[in-house]
């Protein structure tokens, strides 16, 4: 075709399509025919040396960039292109020319040329040919580039890399290198002389003979893995050494990848373990010998953190309760502790825990049945180098049969020393005689001041009703006494109904009030509504509440530098009744025995009131105790609610 008036050659491929000009003609170079400019531009911005020579190789177009780099002219460069070649690449140079001319294949290989100020770099020249329909080559065209940075950091990688096999090699230690497809190409000294084989042994897949058999399909499995995957391959297996027997090694091996994360290089290293896995054997047999005593021995073992938060309990605590060691932990231990004993075991625990000194206790602790069993507590602190506590090691024993076993013991002596009590009839009815003593001296006071509000004109009929029923109460309290000492010697049952605690404490304080007020005592209470009723002796009840009741009004008798205040209180627990009645007392030294028969701390008492009330509450399957509360002593009733006991 023509262009601008010029003549204007095609050569067509299969591939591409180029125009070429006149020589001499290009603003983009010298050539020898012509090209149409705008293909021109293309070939002038590619990033490199672009040139077009003739079948034979002598050149046609040179980019403006060859002759810029050499700061030579076309004509000279078609002369002697030889001469910007370094000396050492020319025959490399002239045998490819030479092949490329046999064959008219494609050219492609690496040479350093010289640049205008003297220096030489590092090119790669790539050559193609056009061919016509006869497939005879037309014309070469070739594109060379820069690749004198890559060329330095492969010299300055070779380099490292020998850096390296010499410190490998140089080091202690047992390291090998694998190619890319994960065949092992690389066996330091260390390697050889410590396994006994020969480094071409092991090369390739032949590092596997030295696994021991029941390692080695394992072993290549997880490394063909990890080179097909790329992740770090790390395993622990059996070698054999050197002397033919077999060690643990842990062997990790990491690759080393290119900019572009296609990996380079796996770098592997292997250590001697056998020694650590033989320690780590003992350790753990040891430990297991070690878990087994503890899971043994005849006892609940336990474990807390400083601040007492459960962290172990050995088998015999998950037997006992039912649950896992980890919901124990979970839960805590107090949840199994029997709710009368719960407070008090949490108090004295974190006072323990406060002064960081030995920790000691008996409680019940439920079973997995719902039964509760009585257990001494003993625990101490370990302690760090610094005083601190590290942990609290612990030891609970069932003492509950030798608690059932004195029980039985005391109530043997309590039935003895009721048989010797009795023997001395007459010291006992001067002794009950005393008891019922009060409550006679004021029914007859009661009676004269019934027939003085009678007398009077007009009588005084509602004061004499007054009168008239304390009468009648404290008649039934002195046929009550001595029922209930009769009661006492006999064990005998008594007559239940159901019962509203309430209502008895209602009946009990409308009676005391005269009573309560002449002596300055002021009552509080709190009496849960709505609450369950009980099945008991109501006669029985009364007596205990007022027995309760007069304990507190005798214990603040003395009491003159604060208030004089007497606190009843009613509530459900869930499970039973609890009625509570507490003074602001001087207090009791010896709880315990205040509820022996005959043990008193008054003057003028028989020592036979508790006894009868505790008696009174056990024969209706419920519990009396007492506590100080500070200033004062808090006795508690506790008593089955009706549905329970009818179940």
């Amino acid at each position: 075709m023509k262009s601008n008036n010029k003549q204007v050659t095609t050569v067509d491929s299969a591939a591409e399509t180029i125009l070429l000009t006149p020589a001499g003609q290009s603003h983009f170079g010298q050539m020898s025919s012509g090209v149409e400019e705008s293909v021109y531009h293309i070939l002038e911005m590619l990033p490199g040396f672009v040139w077009i020579a003739g079948p034979h190789g002598e050149f046609e177009y040179l980019s403006q960039s060859i002759l810029d780099y050499t700061g030579m002219t076309f004509e000279d460069l078609k002369e002697n292109w030889a001469s910007v070649l370094h000396p050492a690449d020319i025959e490399a140079r002239m045998q490819a020319v030479a092949e490329g001319l046999r064959g008219g294949n494609a050219v492609e290989h690496e040479l350093r040329i010289l640049r205008s100020d003297g220096v030489y770099r590092w090119f790669h020249s790539r050559t193609r040919a056009l061919r016509d329909k006869e497939r005879k080559v037309t014309r070469w065209y070739g594109i060379t580039w820069d690749i004198e940075e890559r060329k330095q950091a492969e010299e300055a990688a070779r380099k490292s890399e020998r850096e390296l096999r010499l410190i490998i090699d140089t080091i202690p230690a047992l390291v090998c290198t694998a190619k890319p497809d994960g065949g092992v190409d690389y066996i330091s000294p260390r390697i050889v002389e410590y396994f006994g084989v020969p480094a071409e042994d092991l090369y390739e897949s032949g590092w596997v003979q030295i696994v021991h058999p029941d390692d080695a399909d394992a072993a290549m499995r997880g490394w063909m893995h990890s080179v097909k995957s790329g992740k770090v391959f790390e395993a622990t297996y059996r070698h054999r050494c050197a002397d033919g027997q077999y060690r643990w090694f842990q062997v990790r091996t990491e690759p080393l990848r290119d900019n572009d994360g296609h990996i380079l290089r796996w770098y592997g290293f292997l250590s001697d373990i056998d020694d650590q896995k033989r320690v780590e054997e003992a350790l753990r047999e040891s430990e297991n010998n070690f878990r087994q005593i503890i899971d043994t021995i005849p006892a609940f073992v336990f474990r807390t953190a400083p601040s007492g938060e459960l962290d172990y309990v050995n088998q015999r605590v998950v037997e006992y309760t039912g649950i896992s060691s980890n919901d124990m932990a979970e839960w805590g231990w107090s949840q199994f502790v029997h709710p009368d004993d719960r407070d008090a075991a949490l108090r004295k625990r974190r006072s323990c825990i406060e002064k960081e000194g030995s920790y000691e206790n008996v409680y019940r602790f439920r079973r997995a049945d719902g039964q509760y069993r009585w257990f001494q507590v003993r625990a101490e602190p370990l302690r760090e180098k610094d005083g601190r506590v590290a942990h609290w090691y612990g030891l609970l024993f069932d003492i509950d049969d030798r608690k059932k076993a004195e029980e039985m013991l005391r109530i043997t002596r309590a039935r003895l020393s009721r048989a010797t009590q009795i023997s001395t009839v007459a010291e006992l009815s001067a002794a009950i005689a005393h008891e019922i003593n009060q409550p006679l001296a004021a029914i007859v006071h009661n009676a004269h001041a019934l027939r003085r509000w009678l007398s009077s004109e007009p009588p005084e009929l509602e004061r004499a009703q007054l009168i008239a029923e304390k009468i009648i109460r404290d008649g039934n309290s002195t046929a009550g006494v001595v029922h209930r000492i009769r009661a006492l010697f006999q064990e005998a049952a008594p007559t239940k109904e159901p019962l509203d605690i309430n209502q008895v404490i209602a009946d009990v304080l409308a009676l005391e009030c005269d009573e309560l007020l002449k002596k300055g005592i002021t009552v509080e209470t709190d009496l849960e509504q709505n609450l369950a009723l009980t099945l008991g002796d109501a006669i029985q009840i009364r007596q205990v509440i007022i027995n309760l009741l007069q304990n507190g009004v005798d214990a603040m008798e003395s009491v003159s530098e604060r208030s004089r205040v007497l606190s009843i209180c009613s509530r459900w627990d869930g499970i039973n009744i609890i009625v509570e009645v507490r003074d602001q007392g001087k207090g009791m030294e010896s709880i315990e025995k205040a509820f022996e028969p005959f043990f008193t701390t008054k003057e003028k008492g028989m020592g036979m009131g508790l006894a009868i009330c505790r008696s009174i509450i056990e024969a209706h399957e419920g519990h009396l105790s007492a506590t100080t509360n500070g200033e004062g002593t808090t006795f508690r009733v506790t008593l089955p609610d009706r549905q329970r006991n009818t179940q």
